[in-house]
């Protein structure tokens, strides 16, 4: 079980390195909301070797909760802008309206102490295993290609879809893995960081067929 975390930990760290490589050699063909996704990947990766190093060497705990809390605030930004684009101009108040909320929100309970900080990302989680699936929706109403696995965003929502559902999923049983099959989260974290490896799959892929991807939505 310890190998297998190890190995899920440093698969998920290192992981973002692929569609980062992907957006780099296309970006000159990507959209332009794609760099939000950048950032994002960029800001995760940041944040899991900062936590490997402290974990190996510096053995700081306030090293670690001020690297993942950073990104969460990060991840929200860059998450609600990247989908901002993708939905008509009058809804651009309200993903500014969510995106405050959600920092107010997280930034309450930080400052509180009140909830753990993966206990903080729930509301985000929620909100951002929504937004995949109202897109979902307008791509099949819009329709852009027949060929939807051409189609970039197809593959990058997936990604989104399936990490964040998946971490709500984790969220609701972990009291379940802890109390009753007295479990120290070690699968929790080994499913948490699988999670994270098959939304980088995607997201590479959704990124690689920029240069057969139809008409943006």
């Amino acid at each position: 079980m310890k190998e297998t975390f190890i190995a899920a930990a440093i698969a998920q760290t290192f992981a973002p390195l692929i569609p980062l490589i992907i957006y780099w050699k296309t970006r000159k063909m990507q959209e332009p909301h794609m760099r939000f996704l950048a950032w994002l990947l960029i800001a995760s990766m940041a944040a899991d070797i900062t936590s490997m190093i402290s974990s190996l060497w510096i053995r700081s705990a306030d090293v670690n909760s001020i690297s993942w809390n950073l990104y969460v605030v990060i991840s929200i930004i860059c998450i609600i802008l990247f989908y901002k684009p993708l939905f008509p101009a009058r809804f651009k108040n309200m993903f500014l309206i969510t995106m405050i909320l959600l920092l107010l929100i997280y930034l309450y309970y930080f400052f509180t102490r009140d909830l753990s900080t993966h206990d903080r990302s729930t509301p985000s989680n929620i909100v951002f295993t929504v937004l995949p699936i109202l897109f979902f929706f307008k791509m099949i109403r819009e329709m852009p290609t027949i060929h939807i696995q051409r189609f970039p965003m197809f593959w990058i929502n997936a990604g989104f879809l399936i990490y964040f559902s998946g971490a709500v999923i984790l969220y609701m049983i972990s009291d379940y893995l802890v109390r009753v099959l007295n479990n120290d989260r070690t699968s929790y974290w080994i499913f948490h960081n699988f999670l994270g490896v098959v939304k980088y799959i995607l997201f590479a892929i959704g990124l690689w067929q920029v240069n057969l991807r139809p008409k943006s939505l």
